[in-house]
C-alpha cells in the first residue's frame, strides 16, 4: 500500500489533533476518525510523492518530542495546542505547491 496521503483532523470538543497518513484519496480513513468525533478535517493532501508522507509524519512527531508534548492517546492524538508545530512541520517538508494544489483539502468535514 502506497501511503501517499497526510491528513490532519480536530475534535472540536475534546480540542484534540489527530495527524496521520493513509492512502488512496484519505477519506475512508477520515470517515473512521469522524465517528470518534473528529469532525474538522484542517489538512488532507494526496498524490504526495512516494516517501513524503512517511516523512513528513516522522518530522511531526520529533518536533512534537523536542517540545516534550504528550500524546492525548495512542502516539497521534495531541492537544490543539500543538496545532501551529504540527503545521510549521507539514510547512517545512511539504512543498508549498503541493500542500496547496488540486489534492489539497481543508474545512469542515461534514459527511463521509
Amino acid at each position: 500500500m502506497d501511503r501517499d496521503v497526510l491528513y490532519v483532523t480536530r475534535n472540536p470538543v475534546t480540542r484534540c489533533v489527530k495527524f496521520g497518513i493513509t492512502s488512496r484519496d484519505g477519506y475512508a480513513r477520515l470517515h473512521t476518525h469522524r465517528v470518534d468525533g473528529f469532525t474538522e478535517v484542517l489538512r488532507l493532501i494526496t498524490g504526495l510523492p512516494e516517501g513524503l508522507a512517511v516523512l513528513t509524519e516522522q518530522k511531526i512527531k520529533l518536533a512534537l518530542a523536542m517540545v516534550d508534548a504528550k500524546p492525548m492517546r495512542g502516539r497521534e492524538y495531541f492537544s490543539d495546542e500543538y496545532l501551529a508545530l504540527i503545521e510549521n512541520e507539514i510547512g517545512n517538508w511539504v512543498p508549498e505547491a503541493l500542500a496547496a494544489g488540486p489534492g489539497h483539502r481543508s474545512g469542515k468535514l461534514i459527511m463521509l
